[in-house]
């Protein structure tokens, strides 16, 4: 018996050492860790056998007995561990929970080595998955529950013209959201017409590494969930379709709607940029907005072409936008930001948050409180 525990032992140790290896490795090796993942099934098969065999042969069970009994239960309890660990292994961003970490290149995007298919495509059908492929192209979803997991979604660059360009467009009111988990959204980042990496509604945006559109994400109207991501490298063009000063790049815009919950998000705002986030009632009145445990970051060094401020409040001379949470949030410290502080928000807007205590605990990297401020006019 000691000497078939001792066996246990080694076997667990082994795989443990293999578990451990996985950790170093890319997905491709999912396949080993399915075949751990048998074996350690197998083990504990065994180990269940051999419990109830020791009962049956023996009756009454010795203390020396007891112990081995109990050293199997322990073995068996470690199996189910590795079990827990292996799932993470299959997808280790499964165990991440955002707010709770900075999200960058090891924690966004896709990995692996992907198929190609051709891009400039929109989807056929409802529940509709694409999955660990590189999207030459841009992707326009039209139907429910489409999902794309560990993709490279990639613009070319987009013809003359083209004012309504996006990596990925999802303009419908969809009953089933859209998802995009995992991936890496590109846009071209020569050309002012890349206006967003993500465009649409009713779409939820997780740990995907967006860059090289003018917009990060645009949410047209209700719907938008973003968590997770890192947006980042947010060109500035001397020339836009809509700005008579050339392009005004947000990490977020959103125009309007209800149900927007952004968490846990990474936001790095270069040269000339205009808001991490700005917020706009152009579309829609805003009824629910979660801004919380996010991180922006300005890293221009000079003060005349550092983005404005962080978060833009902009009620479109609509009213007071309602539902609207701010907190826990954390901001590069005011002299990065070209206006020294983190927000601007019309008035009757942080009234209302003020008012339901939803503007809290925000403060700057070095744990002072950050500036959010008032603004009186009408905007």
């Amino acid at each position: 018996m000691a000497d078939f525990t001792a066996e246990l032992d080694e076997t667990l140790t082994q795989l443990l050492a293999q578990v451990a290896e996985l950790k170093e490795q890319s997905s491709k090796d999912q396949l080993e860790a399915a075949n751990i993942q048998n074996k350690l099934a197998a083990l504990e098969l065994t180990v269940v056998n051999l419990t109830q065999k020791i009962v049956n042969d023996q009756g009454a069970v010795s203390p020396a007995l007891s112990q081995t009994i109990e050293n199997v239960r322990l073995i068996s309890n470690l199996c189910q561990s590795f079990d827990r660990r292996l799932f993470i292994l299959e997808n280790p961003r499964k165990s991440l929970v955002a707010g709770t970490y900075i999200p960058g290149k090891d924690t966004t995007g896709h990995v692996g080595t992907l198929q190609r298919i051709p891009g400039n495509i929109s989807t056929t059908a409802d529940n509709q998955v694409f999955e660990n492929v590189f999207i030459d192209g841009w992707i326009n979803i039209k139907h429910n529950g489409v999902k794309l997991i560990n993709c490279h979604i990639k613009a070319g660059t987009p013809a003359a013209g083209d004012t309504d360009a996006a990596t990925v467009k999802c303009y419908r009111e969809l009953t089933v959201p859209a998802e995009l988990i995992d991936c890496t959204i590109e846009a071209d980042v020569n050309s002012p017409l890349s206006g967003c990496g993500v465009k649409g509604r009713n779409i939820k945006v997780i740990r995907c590494n967006i860059f090289g559109s003018v917009d990060g994400i645009m949410a047209i109207n209700s719907g938008l969930v973003a968590t997770g991501n890192w947006i980042h490298g947010l060109p500035k063009h001397a020339t836009s379709p809509f700005h008579s000063d050339g392009s005004h790049s947000d990490g977020i815009q959103v125009e309007g709607g209800s149900g927007h919950v952004i968490v846990g998000n990474f936001f790095e705002m270069g040269r000339q940029n205009n808001a991490a986030i700005m917020v706009t009632q152009n579309a829609a009145l805003i009824n629910g907005l979660v801004i919380e445990s996010n991180w922006f970051r300005s890293t221009e060094k000079d003060p005349a072409l550092q983005t404005p401020v962080a978060l833009n409040f902009y009620q479109s001379k609509k009213g007071g936008m309602k539902g609207v949470r701010v907190a826990k949030n954390q901001f590069s410290l005011a002299n990065t930001w070209r206006n020294t502080r983190a927000a601007f928000v019309d008035g009757q807007t942080y009234d209302d948050m003020i008012a339901n205590n939803n503007l809290v605990e925000n403060i700057y990297e070095d744990g002072t409180p950050a500036k959010f401020s008032r603004s009186n006019v009408a905007s």
